[in-house]
């Protein structure tokens, strides 16, 4: 493909998507923005040299490769502004959707090319990859993958997916038709880097091979790579099949142990999968604008194949859709290709792994698939007649105006809180974040109808009441012991879920400020019971302690911060907790030991906390010069 062809599609393909998420530009940082970026000392580079890229791709918590590539995209955009400056994150997010957009043209155009090169004319073929990609570029599914600045993970990944299937391609195009072998060997290295690269952006690109082989299968109709699995030996294949199994084990065990924090067991996020799927599939063909969010909580978990009664016809319609992806393969390969690509695509994120039920940016790359299923049941002979052009551009300007408003909508905190509450009455955690504006704004008459309304939508989560205790205290009011009641019931009753972690994390920080004293004593009782029902746990040992600091006793604060660390050696925070109360009565040469100790423990911790610990290691060197020798015993 020629340069031209490229800036052709490029330029506009990158003028639009500005256009489009121009609004939301001046949104702020949301949420995971915050743990992953704003929070991570280790993105705050000055300089750019290797020691501070290595150290900020290997910042990250998020999946089992820490997503190294996109943290340091973090780092770099950080070292461009020098500060957490939201707009440029955004602005580089939406680079990286206009440069998917341009992949989704050369990847259809090779597709198209592959399998409708007799029966099409170069000019239908452009045409037809071309308003594909403008679709895709454009559809307000896509929206969460730009503005919502860390699901870059997910936009990368799709980067690096794209152009591992694109040179797959160009290399077997090269090795059939052109007998290259060095090109082709150029262009499967070349594929082979990108996976890896999409591996370390986000983890679901595993599932990349697989579209590889429904490629081969569909595209090719032949069997190219399992060929090379026939040619080895009987030893080899045991050896593949038993790792596989092994891997396969291994994922189940590790799926199944991660539903002790979750409100619902695997065969119910299974069941409620068939019926996400579906949703899924109406929000890319059924645009309507009050049926995106970024919360979908309102979806109702599936304890039965009756309750609620729509999970049978869930299963039913993703059943006549594999079916028909099967029956069709040849008589119309690209709905094959495009509903299969859909489903392996959902693979990961929405089968057995205990993740949240629904989030619109699992459907970046797959929405694709249902995509071109839809555009396969056009005449490609009459592509370009005036009504079905007309019909596309009506489309594209539809979804646009969709996308557009979706952004305006993302272009500020208050804006984004309101429209989810709106168009999402029934979402829980719709409704506590219109609280959390509205309290933040000073409408606290909003912000208390808005909790009460979360707490009553979701009984059972302990999330609410801990969030409207500490609104209330926060505001001067008296928590009414019913409330208290209400809580410490969730709390002993229900799954803790890491939103409720996170509540008495975000509680925890507050606890020494004059405004949360009023919280401190409900604050212990919540966490001397849920003590008592997981007493080897290091997360709520450390959060008593913060309890026991806040109250003024260091000695209890100090025991409950070395229980903690002792129950999970890799969790530094209450090591740093020990030091700052240690310095505070003036003990610094205790607080050096426990300093050495965890910096010893920082060089090997998943998290580490470089940055706190290089200022406590000042604090501590300029205190100990200034303090008089008994202080230093």
């Amino acid at each position: 493909m020629s340069w031209k062809s490229l800036l052709l599609i490029g330029l506009p393909a990158l003028l639009i998507s500005a256009l489009i998420y121009g609004p939301g530009v001046s949104g702020p940082f949301i949420f995971d923005d915050q743990s992953s970026i704003t929070k991570n000392s280790l993105l705050r580079i000055t300089t750019l040299n290797s020691d501070s890229l290595v150290a900020s791709a290997q910042s990250g918590h998020a999946g089992p490769l820490k997503r190294p590539i996109p943290m340091m995209s973090f780092a770099l955009n950080y070292l461009w502004n020098g500060k957490y400056q939201a707009s440029t994150f955004k602005i580089t997010n939406i680079v990286i959707h206009a440069i998917n957009g341009l992949l989704v043209f050369v990847l259809c155009r090779q597709l198209i090319q592959l399998l409708y090169k007799k029966s099409s004319t170069p000019r239908q073929r452009f045409i037809i990859a071309a308003s594909i990609s403008a679709l895709w570029l454009v559809h307000p599914i896509n929206l969460t993958s730009v503005l919502y600045i860390v699901q870059r993970m997910t936009s990368l990944s799709a980067l690096f997916s794209l152009l591992c299937i694109i040179f797959y391609l160009s290399a077997r195009q090269t090795h059939t038709e052109k007998n290259s072998t060095f090109k082709a060997i150029l262009y499967s290295k070349s594929s082979f880097t990108c996976w890896v690269f999409a591996l370390y952006s986000k983890e679901n690109a595993a599932v990349i091979p697989l579209i590889l082989l429904t490629i081969e299968s569909i595209v090719f109709n032949n069997n190219f790579l399992l060929g090379y699995f026939k040619k080895a030996t009987s030893g080899l294949k045991i050896t593949f099949c038993l790792a596989a199994c092994y891997l396969l084990y291994e994922l189940f065990i590790f799926a199944y142990n991660g539903y002790g924090s979750r409100d619902f067991t695997m065969f119910e996020r299974l069941l409620t999968q068939s019926r996400v799927l579906t949703f899924y599939v109406s929000l890319i063909f059924i645009p309507r604008l009050d049926a995106f969010g970024l919360f979908h909580d309102d979806i109702l978990i599936s304890t039965s194949l009756i309750t609620p009664l729509t999970a049978i016809p869930s299963i039913a319609f993703i059943t006549a859709l594999l079916v028909s992806a099967f029956y069709f393969k040849h008589k119309n390969p690209l709905f094959s290709l495009g509903v299969l690509w859909f489903f392996i695509g959902h693979l990961i994120e929405s089968t057995i792994i205990p993740l949240e039920m629904a989030h619109e940016h699992r459907n970046y790359l797959p929405s694709l698939g249902l995509i071109l299923s839809a555009y396969s049941l056009v005449n490609l002979n009459k592509i370009t007649d005036k009504k079905n052009l007309f019909a596309i551009l009506s489309l594209c300007v539809l979804c646009s105006l969709t996308t557009a408003t979706r952004a305006y909508q993302w272009g500020s905190f208050e804006r984004l809180a309101f429209f989810e509450a709106k168009h999402h009455p029934q979402s829980a955690a719709a409704q506590a974040l219109n609280s959390n504006i509205n309290h933040k704004i000073g409408n606290i008459e909003s912000a208390i109808e808005s909790i009460k309304k979360a707490m009553l939508l979701a009984p059972e989560e302990a999330t609410y009441t801990l969030h409207y205790q500490h609104m209330l205290t926060e505001i001067g009011q008296s928590v009414p012991p019913t409330l208290q009641n209400e809580t410490l019931r969730r709390l002993n009753q229900h799954t803790l879920t890491p939103s409720t972690r996170g509540a008495l994390m975000s509680i925890s920080t507050c606890l020494t400020k004059e405004s949360c004293k009023g919280i401190v004593s409900n604050y212990m009782a919540w966490l001397k019971l849920i003590l008592t029902n997981h007493p080897d746990s290091s997360l709520f040992h450390y959060l008593y302690g913060k309890g026991f600091e806040a109250k003024g006793n260091s000695l209890q604060a100090l025991n409950e911060f070395q229980k903690s660390h002792l129950l999970d050696k890799n969790y530094l925070d209450p090591l740093i907790s020990m030091i700052i109360i240690l310095i505070k009565n003036g003990q610094l040469r205790q607080a050096e030991e426990v300093l050495q100790w965890a910096e010893e423990k920082n060089k090997t911790v998943e998290i580490p906390h470089t940055e706190d610990l290089r200022k406590l290691r000042e604090g501590i060197t300029e205190l100990m010069k200034s303090a008089p020798t008994n202080t230093t015993k």
